[in-house]
């Protein structure tokens, strides 16, 4: 490893403790204050990031919302379309039960025994 580098990772390593408060009582009040800049930029864009990320969760769930509301619409459609079949299958039934020459007031019963009769 270059002199260099080994000075920027040792200045980076420096950094990062100051940042996470540690050996802060050595700091002039010039590295002070560049550290709360600092401080702040990562802050703000750690806040930046959060809202993001709540929007993105937020955008997902309304994604979510319509895909259930439009399942329900199709759930009650077909809910709706057996229905009316079954209506429809119940009146067909009815017809065929009927005996002409019944009263229409007669229970379903009362068919029964006339036919026994």
């Amino acid at each position: 490893m270059s002199m260099k580098k080994l000075l920027y990772a040792t200045a980076f390593m420096k950094q990062q403790r100051h940042i996470e408060g540690q050996d802060i009582q050595q700091l002039n009040m010039t590295q002070l204050i560049n550290l709360e800049k600092q401080l702040d930029s990562i802050l703000r864009q750690t806040r930046n990031r959060k809202t993001q990320l709540m929007m993105d969760t937020v955008d997902a769930l309304h994604e979510k919302e319509n895909q259930l509301e439009q399942e329900k619409n199709v759930m009650e459609n077909k809910l709706q379309i057996a229905a009316e079949m079954e209506v429809e299958d119940g009146e067909k039934d009815e017809e065929l039960n009927q005996d002409p020459h019944s009263d229409s007031c007669q229970t379903p019963h009362e068919k029964g025994l006339l036919h026994f009769l």
